[in-house]
């Protein structure tokens, strides 16, 4: 993991030596996130072999938070590892993962990578699974650590497809501690907004106003594949509303967010169904965001 985190060391010097003006898209920002899908690359091949709650758990920052199958979030490494091993024929297990793409933000602290995992069991049977890691820089000699994660089942059989990536395009510069603060703010504010509109516009408007045009999202439970792209998004979320689910509403609560104000992740509680209604059901949730320049809006890139 050492090598990969220099490599994403030199790549971030490089793009903080270009100009503002330099196109966004540079070779440098490339290989800083192909950096990053090498150290979630590393853990998977650490977890192949050992006890795969033990490494995983030891990926997570003591704030970091998984989101559970029943839409529950779990914090802190000892509850995860916990979680990770709540079923018996999950003690032991074996797992392995395939990063699908990723994207870091324009100071190299924060980032994002999503793929497919197989689990090998201890009873001999496996399941497969979509991922989704927000990733932050830690002090530590580890250097990163995963600050939220969610997983959902997958078919066995993983799509082949080539790695995606989203290289930061915003300044390296990083703003001042009432800036960040104040960016943080308005990143929550546009998740906030995100779910007004979906009651006022409707909720196809609404995603295709906040979703980026690259986003990802993890799709249906039990399908191989992510879902690409905003109006793929758009459309897969309001195929769900026309088949009888019930109308969607979230708020966030908490944020974090790179210091240069690109790349963050927004915590929250969603609900489906009336207020106070007989069916109406609660769930939390994590987004990831980002913006493209200081002078774009935020874009939900990955859920």
């Amino acid at each position: 993991m050492a090598a990969s985190i220099a490599a994403i060391t030199i790549a971030l010097l490089t793009l903080s030596a270009c100009s503002r003006e330099q196109p966004a898209d540079t070779e440098a920002a490339r290989k800083a996130v192909a950096a990053l899908l090498d150290v979630d690359r590393a853990a998977s091949r650490k977890a192949a072999d050992r006890d795969a709650a033990e490494v995983m758990g030891g990926l997570f920052s003591s704030s970091a938070a998984l989101l559970l199958d029943d839409g529950r979030f779990v914090s802190g490494r000892k509850a995860i590892v916990e979680a990770l091993r709540a079923d018996p024929a999950d003690q032991g297990a074996r797992a392995s993962w395939t990063p699908w793409g990723g994207g870091l933000s324009a100071d190299g602290q924060h980032g994002f990578t999503f793929g497919h995992q197989n689990v090998q069991r201890a009873d001999g049977s496996s399941r497969a699974f979509k991922y989704l890691a927000y990733w932050k820089r830690d002090p530590d000699p580890d250097g990163w650590r995963l600050g939220a994660y969610k997983r959902i089942p997958a078919a066995a059989s993983e799509p082949p497809h080539d790695v995606a990536t989203y290289p930061p395009r915003a300044s390296p510069h990083r703003a001042d501690d009432d800036a960040v603060r104040a960016l943080a703010t308005s990143m929550m504010e546009t998740d906030a907004a995100f779910s007004r509109d979906v009651q006022s516009i409707g909720l196809v408007a609404a995603f295709e106003r906040h979703v980026h045009t690259d986003a990802i999202d993890l799709g249906r439970a039990g399908e191989a594949d992510v879902i690409r792209g905003a109006p793929a998004i758009a459309r897969f979320v309001g195929e769900g509303q026309q088949s009888g689910s019930r109308p969607l509403s979230w708020r966030p609560n908490s944020a974090a967010i790179a210091d240069s104000g690109d790349l963050g992740v927004t915590f929250g509680d969603m609900r489906a169904g009336n207020e106070g209604g007989a069916e109406a059901t609660s769930t939390q949730y994590f987004a990831i965001w980002r913006r493209d320049s200081r002078d774009d809006p935020w874009r939900q890139v990955a859920e």
